[in-house]
């Protein structure tokens, strides 16, 4: 029997495969705790993440319903009145907001936004927190039920839900007491037959945003304004006038009511053309003129001597002296022959020459003109007239017809350009201001809501400060 026992081989494989199972399930355990652990972690961040969002959210609300009063509501149906979240820390209604990372939010991007419906008010509170954005939508109105802010949330279109959850611990039955003792430490047990609970209270509501529900669990931030007013103040005499400067002429003119605190400074505007600039402005003159275009060979009567002009014939004592035209020119300014200089003329219009008159276009004379002509401009001719007889040739009957060369003209058309500096006008605005200052024997401040509308119709205005 002791031989059989001693031969019987040990299951090795047996052992082998149930130790390698036994590895693998340890394995799998670990693997799998440690993936619930990963969730539960990742839970906890982005509650947490949700929980300051939230609260910021519905800080910029809380900020909006206190911002909100009868003087800057739009009132009619469709406007809409918007404030960035820049804008009110501008305004001071909040401080900066921030995130669990403790960036700043966006201060474009976040904003509040009342529009004017049929029957109520919508309000539209943005926020955007690097990659957190989310909105809710208020339906507000003038309601009843308003205390502290002028609109209110109207009960029935809103979606808010107040819950009071309380959390109780017990303490043990059982208290200890221990006393100090040279030797030894003694525990002393007494026992209480009635258990100790205490209760912590917390507030939360629910409210509708543009992602779905979330909860707020801290609504009861209330905040109070400081307002300060004076009492007793005194107005120094105005300083001297500073002196005109130039200015945008969008600036308004200031002027003071004499016992008005509030206007410490003064300021009055003047507006006048001036120069700006100059340009070269070219006038271009047309005019026709008598030009000599050589001779004309006819048989005519030969009492008289002829010239033609424009295809018609004029009879004349001498044509020789009529040819004295082509010896006249602008520098001329004298008399020649029988063709007598008037001197230099201004015409308001330009000059023509006829059979007996001929015109020489001397320059533009720009005394009616402004800044520019606009066709105000006259025309400065030398003006010569042919002094002697002539007249078109009447139907004559004549005994002594002889072949003739006769001298001929003809009109042509003449252009001169001339150019003037003409100066650019613009209207050119000035300030001259003086101030003076505010002195005060009594400053009152006071702590009171949003919007007092008993402090700020007796003289108090916002300080800045706020507290909770």
């Amino acid at each position: 029997m002791y031989k059989e026992d001693y031969n019987d081989e040990f299951p090795y494989k047996t052992f082998l495969l149930r130790f390698i199972l036994i590895i693998i399930a340890v394995a799998l355990l670990v693997c799998i705790i440690t993936v619930l652990t990963s969730k539960n972690q990742n839970v906890e961040s982005n509650s947490g993440t949700d929980a300051v969002f939230s609260d910021n959210l519905e800080k910029l609300k809380v900020e909006a319903l206190n911002y909100y009063n009868e003087s800057n509501i739009p009132k009619e149906i469709g406007k809409s009145t918007e404030l960035t979240l820049d804008q009110m820390i501008e305004k001071k209604l909040l401080a900066s907001i921030k995130d669990r990372n403790n960036k700043l939010c966006n201060g474009k991007k976040s904003f509040i936004k009342l529009t004017k419906k049929e029957n109520e008010y919508q309000l539209k509170v943005n926020l955007s927190c690097d990659k957190e954005k989310d909105y809710m939508i208020l339906h507000l109105n003038k309601n009843t039920y308003c205390t502290d802010t002028y609109l209110c949330e109207n009960k029935v279109n809103n979606i808010e839900e107040d819950n009071v959850s309380t959390d109780s611990e017990k303490e043990s039955e059982n208290s200890y007491e221990y006393t100090s003792n040279p030797s030894n430490k003694v525990k002393k047990a007494t026992k209480k037959s009635n258990s100790k609970k205490t209760k912590r209270i917390r507030k939360t509501k629910i409210i509708k945003t543009n992602k779905g529900t979330i909860t707020i669990t801290d609504t009861t931030i209330k905040y109070k304004y400081e307002y300060v007013k004076n009492s007793s103040y005194k107005l120094s005499n105005w300083s001297s006038w500073s002196g005109w400067q130039k200015v945008d002429c969008d600036t308004k003119k200031i002027k003071c009511n004499d016992n008005d605190y509030t206007c410490l400074k003064e300021l009055e505007r003047f507006d006048r053309k001036e120069i700006i600039d100059s340009r070269n402005k070219q006038y271009t003159v047309s005019n026709s003129s008598l030009k000599y275009t050589g001779n004309t060979t006819k048989t005519i009567c030969s009492n008289y001597d002829y010239v033609i002009i424009d295809n018609i014939i004029y009879k004349l004592a001498n044509s020789e002296d009529y040819n004295l035209i082509n010896n006249i020119n602008k520098n001329t300014k004298k008399t020649i022959g029988s063709w007598k200089y008037n001197g230099e003329k201004s015409y308001n219009e330009p000059q023509n020459d006829t059979y007996n008159t001929r015109y020489f276009l001397t320059g533009l004379d720009y005394s009616n003109c402004t800044n520019t002509c606009n066709g105000k401009q006259k025309y400065k001719y030398d003006k010569y007239t042919y002094s002697k007889d002539i007249s078109k040739l009447d139907t004559i009957s004549c005994n002594n017809n002889k072949t003739i060369v006769i001298p001929t003209y003809s009109k042509e058309k003449e252009n001169a350009t001339f150019t003037r500096e003409e100066k650019l006008y613009g209207t050119i605005c000035y300030k001259n201001e003086r101030t003076r200052s505010l002195t005060s024997n009594s400053i009152i401040k006071k702590w009171s809501k949003y919007n007092d509308r008993n402090l700020l119709d007796n003289g108090y205005s916002y300080t800045g400060n706020r507290k909770k």
